[in-house]
């Protein structure tokens, strides 16, 4: 997995964001496989204040480009840690969600190959294979 040089807007990146950074994307590298280079992690960091009154709001957005796919997740908070924990967790669960629907994807299918294989597989059409049914005529003019 390859993470880009994170992009700041309106904000310098310290050492300590950076550093802080590093330590919380180092999870992600359990989530995807690991051989795979064409995987890449782009991270914007950024503060917004045209449009607040008071203080300082922080803006952490993450995108992750696999296989042809993105997910991406956004968070704002009031302090960068906070906003960096934030999109890291949503984007982990976008991450985990994709997985689990693959793996379910899979298992069905292969449920029905396994049935197919043992004999027991009941040749019924889909739900959405069946022909509209029509009204039937009736015998009065």
């Amino acid at each position: 997995m390859r993470v880009n040089t994170p992009k700041a807007t309106n904000i310098t990146l310290t050492d300590d964001i950076l550093r802080y950074l590093g330590k919380k994307l180092e999870g992600f590298r359990r989530l995807v496989p690991s051989q795979d280079e064409s995987v890449l992690l782009d991270v914007e960091l950024a503060r917004t204040t045209l449009h607040h009154r008071a203080g300082e709001i922080y803006r952490a957005e993450l995108t992750l480009t696999m296989s042809g796919r993105q997910l991406r997740s956004e968070a704002e908070r009031a302090d960068i840690y906070s906003a960096i924990d934030a999109a890291k967790d949503e984007l982990a669960e976008n991450l985990s969600s994709s997985k689990d629907k693959k793996m379910s994807l899979l298992r069905r299918s292969g449920v029905q190959i396994k049935n197919f294989l043992k004999g027991i597989y009941e040749l019924r059409p889909r739900r959405w294979l069946r022909m509209p049914r029509f009204p039937r005529r009736s015998s009065r003019k």
